[in-house]
């Protein structure tokens, strides 16, 4: 297997066989479709799943799904009534929720508390899943990046998933700072710092760890840009981290598509079934 990769492609783009194709190419066996904007809009549609898994189970390829989680009452009855149609018509793995820039305590609706909002929604996901009997087919877990209080002790999400993915995304560039390679930003400090990070997650070691890398912004001063991405995944295993998941499929296939993601896709995948 190979990397796994965030899809936040259109789906008339990512629904082909040509897009398929190259992901398979490079070991790219786990897909996290991305299926909505942060302000709550839909990008994907049951039609656009039924046209994806006519795709993907041909060629061995699983998908999951991924959206923005907010802890506000009315939102989380939709999103999950929503994810409850996928599940019912398509064969998806594993449920994740974003728990970036919106998932904390001042967006609190119909909740006394976060700790409540997280409960209620995981708790009602899990419901959702035995109803559909779909107990040992499908995972629910959590993404977020280091500083955020989903990853710190103070996390009220994280405890109550099946797994976790840490965005850890050392990048040349920060806003408009060049990051030095070797400095506590650069790929190897920030990537080990990280994994001590997630320690502190409540009930961390009961839940399965994994990482997110970035396929973007990886030309450093006299390195190869693909090399880099091959280093940071494999670093993330030799850590301990169980998986490792490339943001995103926007630069590796999409409209910000550039020349050493797929390339690092495609090392990484040799290298982990060729050597």
């Amino acid at each position: 297997m190979g990397l796994e990769l965030w899809i936040d492609d259109f789906p008339q783009r990512v629904a082909t066989p040509q897009y398929l194709d190259q992901l398979k190419n490079v070991g790219c066996f786990f897909i996290s479709i991305m299926l909505g904007s942060s302000d709550g809009r839909r990008i994907w549609s049951l039609k656009d799943f039924e046209r994806l898994t006519k795709l993907t189970e041909p060629r061995g390829i699983k998908v999951g799904t991924n959206d923005w989680i907010k802890p506000v009452r009315s939102y989380i009855n939709s999103l999950n009534l929503y994810l409850k149609e996928l599940m019912k018509s398509f064969p998806i793995i594993e449920l994740e929720d974003d728990a970036e820039t919106l998932f904390k305590v001042r967006q609190v609706v119909g909740f006394r508390s976060l700790r409540e909002a997280a409960r209620f929604h995981i708790d009602q996901r899990r419901k959702i899943i035995e109803d559909l009997r779909l107990q040992n087919k499908v995972r629910v877990g959590v993404d977020t990046f280091p500083g955020h209080p989903e990853h710190t002790e103070r996390s009220t999400l994280v405890p109550l998933v099946d797994f976790f993915f840490s965005q850890i995304y050392p990048t040349r560039k920060r806003g408009e700072k060049l990051i030095s390679f070797y400095s506590s930003l650069g790929p190897e400090k920030f990537i080990t710092k990280g994994w001590s990070q997630v320690q502190r997650i409540p009930k961390i070691n009961q839940i399965e760890k994994n990482i997110g890398i970035p396929l973007w912004s990886q030309k450093w001063p006299e390195e190869i840009p693909s090399n880099i991405i091959v280093e940071n995944y494999f670093l993330a295993k030799q850590l301990g981290f169980q998986r490792v998941r490339g943001w995103s499929s926007k630069f590796a296939l999409g409209v910000r598509k550039n020349s050493y993601a797929l390339e690092g896709m495609r090392k990484i995948y040799e290298r982990e079934n060729f050597h």
